[in-house]
């Protein structure tokens, strides 16, 4: 087979038009009619032209080599009269100059090939060049921006002002949370009164007897640790039949730590109910 017809059968197997074809080896439509009307490819074009059409190198150069001696048999037999070693070596020696044509093509593309590839500079990685880069950045303050030093974190200047803003935010945060705690500290009470005694102390008037109780008991428990304590209470009864009423006040006193309680007994004349409790009196140290 020809080697245009050899090339024009398999770029249309490939289904590639002309224009396809030349677009993909960056060449004119021309030149690859000119390819398909018998004419050798340059040597640059017959490795990527054989890639596109599935063949050989070999077999391009080949569908030369036989088309040259289908061309030389036809000479023959129309003129007979012709010396037929003569012929023979004529064909011999047009074979051999183009095989060497074709060897030599081939070599320059291996050449330009092994040139490439010893040209080429090695691959580096994403990951290898974002390490290479990290180290050979820090931030100046003196000169904005990133440059390149032995010892930098690779953070950009508005990444680091980012960092830098919220750490002098949570600073702001602890050093107000801190002197809040400070001055709550510093200026809580100091001593018991009227006015705060409930956030220190809880006071119970509960029944001795479960059924017509006629003792009650008054119960005083320490919420913090408080000194010299000593508070009066008053407990006011009534008698929901007799409209009797009855008060008595409890004083109870000393120093208490916290969940300390001391307890105190009121007895009274006949079953009553209690009514109401108030605090008469309160004194004592807060630690």
């Amino acid at each position: 087979m020809k080697r245009g017809e050899f090339l024009s059968d398999k770029r249309i197997e490939k289904g590639l038009s002309l224009s396809a074809l030349a677009q993909k080896l960056g060449v004119s439509e021309e030149e690859v009619e000119r390819w398909e009307g018998g004419e050798l490819p340059d040597s640059r074009y017959l490795l990527p032209l054989s890639a596109l059409l599935g063949v050989f190198v070999e077999d391009i150069l080949q569908c030369g080599e036989e088309s040259a001696a289908e061309e030389d048999g036809a000479e023959k037999q129309a003129d007979p009269s012709e010396n037929l070693q003569e012929e023979q070596a004529a064909a011999q020696n047009s074979a051999s100059e183009e095989e060497s044509a074709a060897q030599s093509s081939v070599s320059e593309v291996k050449g330009a090939e092994k040139a490439a590839q010893a040209t080429a500079p090695p691959q580096e990685s994403y990951y290898d060049r974002l390490h290479k880069k990290i180290g050979d950045l820090e931030y100046s303050a003196d000169d904005p921006g990133l440059k390149e030093t032995e010892n930098g974190n690779g953070y950009s200047p508005a990444e680091r002002k980012f960092g830098y803003t919220l750490f002098a935010i949570f600073i702001a945060f602890m050093t107000i949370f801190i002197a809040a705690g400070l001055i709550g500290w510093v200026t809580r009470p100091r001593e018991l009164s009227l006015e705060n005694y409930a956030k220190y102390l809880e006071i119970d008037v509960y029944p001795l007897q479960g059924m017509n109780p006629d003792i009650y008991t008054v119960c005083v428990t320490a919420k913090a640790d408080i000194s010299d304590l000593s508070i009066t209470v008053q407990v006011n009864f009534s008698n929901v039949f007799t409209e009797e009423k009855f008060s008595d006040t409890v004083t109870l006193s000393g120093d208490f730590a916290k969940d300390d309680s001391a307890e105190r007994q009121i007895d009274l004349p006949s079953v009553m109910l209690r009514g109401s409790v108030s605090v008469v009196s309160v004194s004592g140290g807060l630690a």
